[in-house]
């Protein structure tokens, strides 16, 4: 419904009773913020959360918050929905800029999913800034991504998969970066200086091991 439907239906269902989780068994966040999010429908998300504020400070089965799905989503609607998610989440301003920097399974929080997305809106950049997300935090795998990272290592060195392969992979080297440089490395080069400027960090102070900076790539 989140993501086909209307509010007057989400409404109507969330008044029948029907459920509305974070944790659903279609994958490790609820339905209805992964659809309406990455299907733009700020509309559907709204209600949901008007119904159910509680649910924007809920953390998912991976230990991150509803903010995420709006981070990742569509270009025109992200300031929309980074909106209303930061709006619905603890009054507290302490508890807010900790539920921001809080790290999930995978060792992401919402300036490391930033750095995921190809597409982002700059003023999302400033929004969660002056929510208190730290956007100076470095990148920093969780478990999970680790042990996948040493694991596809240990088939390269033997043969069972290709050498370069890691090397492809974006996220493979991800590991102890600023999100400038990784979203320098995915092809957000229009995007970094911007970040950069937000942040107000100082592109010198965060080079490669190579001495480049992202505004250099």
């Amino acid at each position: 419904a989140a993501t086909f439907a209307s509010p007057p239906v989400i409404r109507s269902l969330i008044d029948a009773g029907a459920p509305v989780d974070v944790k659903a068994p279609c994958g490790v966040m609820g339905c209805w913020n992964e659809g309406g999010c990455r299907s733009a429908k700020v509309e559907n998300v709204a209600a949901i959360l008007e119904a159910r504020p509680e649910l924007a400070s809920k953390k998912d089965m991976k230990g991150s918050y509803g903010l995420t799905y709006a981070l990742l989503a569509p270009k025109h609607v992200q300031v929309d929905l980074v909106r209303l998610f930061l709006s619905k989440m603890s009054g507290d301003k302490a508890t807010l800029k900790e539920q921001l920097n809080k790290r999930d399974l995978f060792g992401f929080n919402a300036s490391q999913f930033l750095a995921m997305n190809p597409d982002i809106d700059p003023k999302v950049f400033e929004l969660l800034a002056e929510a208190g997300a730290d956007l100076e935090a470095p990148v920093k795998f969780g478990l999970p991504i680790r042990m996948m990272f040493s694991f596809m290592s240990f088939l390269a060195r033997f043969g069972s998969l290709e050498a370069n392969a890691l090397k492809r992979d974006p996220f493979s080297h991800m590991g102890k970066k600023t999100v400038p440089l990784v979203m320098a490395e995915r092809g957000n080069t229009q995007m970094v200086k911007k970040y950069l400027e937000v942040a107000q960090i100082n592109p010198d102070a965060i080079r490669d091991k190579k001495g480049v900076s992202p505004v250099d790539k």
